[in-house]
């Protein structure tokens, strides 16, 4: 993996943190393609738009309230100059202290010397599954 390619990754996803710090859906929405593939952790829709995208966390953080987001990167995989996947942890912070975890996906393009989010999965861990 490319150290220089990492770093800059590294910012957009710095960025996507700080929207959800600052309960901006702008600044999320900003760190994505135009056309993208956005499955949200809670949701069930296919959100097709960086629009889409900030119209979902305009609705989300105008219902919760206080609640941040991190992320624990596990893996990365270059496939190509312009194009990364990452897989790792996301921690959703909540007022009371709770951290709920889950999984994410996401692939990063590069378009005009920006690494965007151009597919996003993320899917909270089961607890534990009926039987």
């Amino acid at each position: 993996m490319n150290e220089e390619i990492k770093n800059s990754v590294s910012k957009t996803i710095t960025l996507w943190e700080k929207g959800w710090a600052l309960g901006s859906p702008k600044i999320i929405a900003s760190v994505y393609t135009e056309e993208c593939i956005f499955y949200s952790t809670i949701g069930s829709d296919l959100i097709t738009s960086s629009l889409g995208v900030r119209k979902y966390f305009e609705e989300t953080f105008s219902s919760v309230q206080g609640v941040t987001a991190s992320v624990e990167t596990l893996h990365w995989v270059q496939s190509t100059d312009t194009f990364v996947t990452v897989g790792g942890m996301l921690y959703f912070d909540l007022i009371d202290r709770q951290k709920i975890p889950a999984r994410v996906v996401w692939g990063f393009r590069k378009e005009s010397g920006k690494w965007l989010i151009n597919s996003h999965h993320s899917s909270i861990i089961a607890r534990s599954l009926p039987t």
